[in-house]
């Protein structure tokens, strides 16, 4: 795991210039839902018009790969899992570790919410991305920092490169990645689109089990998972099993009913979205 500077260094600049030139800026406009309309007012994201809207904005790609990567992009699951937390808003009010951040969607969203925490529950709410590829989080870290996005500058937040081999047993960087998980010591843990290939099920399976295991508070595990093929859903739920946890699925709305009905494009239109609570057995 590797900690990148935060937004709070006034001396951190990431230059996004060398990003793919394909990247462009997306502007969502998102009808907030009653759960949330409170929270997001009070802290000026949202003002009194009818109906109620989110907005901000991410530099993005439209491509489904870009620099050999999927994370540039904003897919379906990630828009199933932020509607969800804006229904869901005091769960966010704590340390929230995110698997997988891509460009900042889902980032945006918390650190919204965690704006509205109250005196007593700032010091408590903290947030911490994660992804593999150096661009996709310093992506990530400029979409997040945007003026028009209108975060706190004082808010906790940190961007960090995770390998989820590093959780695997054979791995040397193990312990390592194990001391991180307890320094952050989550509440919630939040993934999106995790689950896209056979071959990441192991290192994901044991990073889960990791923080099952080694983080104090014993999160909560909440992921948005894309049925592309059984098979590799049969065997995320086999590797669950093999050590001893299980995955309880969450009964979602459907996507027209969601803060988000109208930004999903042709690519993500008639996949089927599941979102799963990992727990112990």
């Amino acid at each position: 795991m590797c900690l990148l500077p935060t937004a709070k260094d006034p001396n951190v600049h990431f230059d996004v210039a060398s990003a793919p030139s394909s990247l462009s800026y997306t502007t969502y406009f998102i009808r907030a839902p009653k759960e949330s309309q409170e929270l997001l007012r009070e802290r000026h994201f949202i003002s009194h018009e009818d109906p109620p809207t989110l907005k901000f904005t991410l530099k993005e790609s439209r491509m489904t790969i870009e620099q050999g990567t999927t994370g540039y992009r904003t897919w379906k699951p990630s828009l199933y899992l932020a509607d969800w937390v804006l229904r869901h808003p005091k769960l966010c009010f704590g340390r929230v570790l995110e698997l997988g951040c891509g460009v900042g969607l889902l980032g945006i969203v918390i650190a919204s919410l965690q704006s509205g925490c109250n005196t007593g529950e700032k010091d408590q709410c903290a947030l911490h991305l994660t992804d593999i590829d150096d661009g996709v989080v310093k992506t990530c870290h400029f979409n997040m920092t945007l003026p028009p996005n209108h975060l706190r500058s004082d808010q906790p937040l940190t961007w960090e490169l995770l390998d989820w081999c590093d959780a695997l047993p054979s791995s040397e960087r193990r312990e390592i990645l194990q001391q991180r998980l307890q320094e952050i010591d989550p509440d919630v843990v939040f993934g999106a689109d995790l689950v896209y290939d056979l071959s990441i099920v192991p290192a994901l399976v044991h990073l889960l089990a990791l923080l099952m295991s080694c983080v104090s508070s014993r999160p909560r595990i909440l992921l948005t998972i894309t049925v592309r093929r059984q098979e590799t859903m049969d065997t995320f739920m086999s590797a669950l099993g093999e050590l001893n946890l299980r995955a309880d699925i969450i009964e979602l709305p459907p996507f027209h009913e969601t803060a988000f009905a109208h930004q999903v494009d042709a690519v993500d239109k008639d996949v089927t979205i599941k979102l799963i609570e990992v727990l112990k057995q």
